[in-house]
């Protein structure tokens, strides 16, 4: 007998348990397009670089986890900024108002350095970005205008009269949560000649993945010569047996 008030269940029911959405990822950001950034003053160049630029940002979800989102600098954004005999300032603008301002100035020459030993640098970078529900994928800060700067930099070091040149990935950190990422590099802040670089110093990371190729090279031909070595020992060891066999 089954009491009215109890429940029967059917041997071949199924449970159906609640669907668990997990969530998604945003598509990582495409190659940054290399752009040719140039500032003239009289028509003469003061200013060259060419750069291939990514941000990558922290940021606050709606549900508070912290998320990284990464964009590129797109291609021909507007170029401004000015050029001195110590300080020469690039400004990018795109996507709106979002702006990158690097800031290159020179290193005093002092003690045992001569003029011709001047260096340039890149001593501040300034970031403004809007975060955007596109760009930051359900942030909860939508709208919100972040603004960034180091300005205890020492990036992309050359001799004056020179160029810096970096095809290498360069991460600079502007703060805890932004960076600034760069390939593909050239530049020269001051003294072009001929409104073109001058002779390029080519970046340590470059320098370290030129001399990977010969040592790689020298590796497996030193390999191959033992390996020949070793087959011409065991070839000779098996006739001198022979030999003295007969």
């Amino acid at each position: 007998t089954i009491s009215p008030n109890a429940t029967t269940v059917a041997p071949n029911a199924t449970t159906i348990l609640p669907t668990t959405i997990l969530p998604t990822t945003p598509p990582p950001a495409p190659e940054a397009p290399q752009n040719n950034y140039t500032l003239t003053i009289d028509g003469k160049v003061c200013l060259m670089a060419l750069m291939a630029l990514q941000m990558e940002a922290n940021y606050t979800k709606t549900d508070g986890k912290v998320a990284s989102a990464k964009w590129n600098v797109p291609a021909n954004p507007a170029v401004s900024g000015s050029c001195g005999n110590d300080t020469s300032v690039l400004e990018l603008k795109y996507d709106g108002n979002d702006t990158i301002t690097i800031t290159f100035k020179k290193s005093a020459a002092s003690g045992l350095l001569q003029a011709d030993d001047e260096k340039f640098m890149v001593s501040e970078i300034s970031v403004v970005y809007m975060e955007t529900s596109a760009r930051f994928p359900d942030t909860n800060s939508s709208g919100t205008i972040r603004t960034v700067t180091n300005n205890n930099l020492t990036a992309f070091e050359g001799s004056v009269g020179s160029s810096y040149k970096c095809m290498a990935e360069q991460d600079v950190s502007l703060s805890m949560d932004v960076m600034l990422i760069a390939t593909d590099v050239q530049v020269q802040p001051f003294g072009l000649s001929d409104n073109n670089f001058d002779t390029a110093e080519e970046c340590p990371a470059d320098n370290e993945i030129s001399n990977i190729v010969p040592i790689a090279v020298g590796c497996a031909l030193a390999g191959l010569v033992v390996i020949v070595l070793i087959a011409y020992l065991i070839g000779r060891r098996k006739s001198h047996k022979g030999y003295q066999q007969v």
